[in-house]
């Protein structure tokens, strides 16, 4: 018998959906439903108090949606998503490889979740680009980051670099400054980037075409290419030059 209780919170805008998984928890002894939300504001005033074990978290939410509040989730805490006829969402869980509900939520698909989280006493797996899933995303993706800071999602649009910085660690750097470093492979995040946006430069690192500025020599016979807003230059593969110089006419 598992002896671990796991402390739950629901976060969901409506009270009958609420109730709904409470009531598809009860049997469930090993999890207990701690806390509830019903918007954005709630749920961060609970967040600041405490963290759940596992998180059963709607999309939409009033005041936001549930992705304003991947950020505030500690890495022990565990998410599942829930989503009614939601295409948009699903495929971003699917590219992720983040588990999530559908509504109305299945007992059997939720025993399966349930099962997953026990037999992992770490939780549910932390998402890996390299597992499977719905192949490359899509520009108007949403990318889930696991970083060494917190964890969230950003547009595919929005992320303006991904280049090694040593060991199983990159850096991952967005259009509007911030910065994220988290683990995983160059080689990974090309398998799921959207083709048509990003280009790996060399082996080290990918840019998003629709950002690069110029291509440099930095010697003799070596090029890199500058992105807008940063003054990094990325090395460039010999053969990508003529690719590139097409990319800036």
């Amino acid at each position: 018998m598992n002896d671990l209780i796991f402390k739950v919170m629901v976060i969901d805008d409506e009270p009958l959906a609420r109730k709904e998984m409470r009531f598809l928890l009860r049997e469930h002894l090993d999890f207990s439903v701690e806390w509830e939300a019903g918007s954005v504001a709630e749920a961060q005033r609970i967040l600041s108090a405490c963290q759940p074990d596992v998180v059963f978290l709607d999309i939409h939410l009033r005041g936001g949606n549930g992705f304003d509040l991947m950020e505030l989730f500690s890495d022990a805490s565990d998410v599942v998503f829930v989503t009614a006829h939601d295409e948009y969402a699903i495929r971003a869980f699917e590219v992720n490889a983040l588990d999530y509900l559908t509504k109305p939520v299945a007992m059997t698909r939720l025993e399966s979740t349930l099962d997953r989280l026990r037999r992992k006493p770490g939780g549910l797996p932390v998402p890996s680009l390299s597992k499977g899933g719905a192949g490359p995303c899509r520009e108007d993706d949403k990318v889930f980051i696991a970083a060494s800071t917190g964890r969230l999602f950003v547009n595919c649009s929005q992320i303006q670099s991904i280049s090694t910085v040593g060991g199983n660690y990159l850096l991952i750097k967005r259009i509007s400054g911030a910065e994220h470093l988290v683990r995983g492979t160059v080689k990974d995040w090309e398998q799921k980037l959207p083709p048509e946006l990003f280009l790996r430069v060399h082996r080290n690192a990918i840019v998003n075409v629709s950002r690069i500025r110029c291509l440099t020599r930095i010697a003799p016979r070596k090029h890199a290419v500058v992105l807008v807003d940063d003054s990094t230059e990325y090395s460039i593969s010999r053969t990508l030059i003529s690719h590139v110089e097409q990319l800036l006419t």
